[in-house]
Parts: C-alpha cells; structure tokens; sequence
C-alpha cells in the first residue's frame, strides 16, 4: 500500500512539474515565433 503511495506522488510531482516546464515552453516559443515572424518580414 505505502508503495502505491510512494509512486502517485512521484507521479503527481512530475506532473506538476511538466505543467510548470509546458508554461515556460509556451512562452518561450511566443516570443521564437514572434522573432521568426520578424526575420521573415525583413528577408522578405
């Protein structure tokens, strides 16, 4: 049983920290995308 325990929280830990990784992860490609955008406006 403690075994079970052991292993949801780990589970739960790393989601919470996929979650936290996913927020960063997204605005960090907005701003890529954004800069992107802005090469290909100037090759353009």
């Amino acid at each position: 049983m403690s075994g079970g325990m052991k292993k949801s929280k780990l589970i739960f830990a790393l989601v919470a920290l996929a979650g936290l990784t996913a927020c960063a992860t997204v605005e960090g490609i907005g701003r890529d995308i954004s800069r992107g955008a802005q090469a290909v406006d100037r090759a353009l």
